[in-house]
């Protein structure tokens, strides 16, 4: 893929290391997944809702 561009980009080593690996807790990844989840939610109830008011106003 695009490894072959990864050595002209600035720092990569650094990005690439384990030491600057990015590391979250169960609790932490969890309370994300399901913010992500809600607003997707949300988001699908706010179409829904738009959708059945544009079919009302036909």
């Amino acid at each position: 893929m695009n490894s072959d561009m990864d050595e002209e980009i600035e720092g990569i080593e650094m990005a690439e290391s384990q030491m600057n690996e990015e590391r979250v807790d169960e609790r932490t990844w969890q309370a994300e997944i399901n913010a992500e989840r809600e607003e997707l939610e949300f988001d699908a109830e706010m179409q829904r809702v738009a959708e059945e008011e544009n079919q009302a106003q036909k």
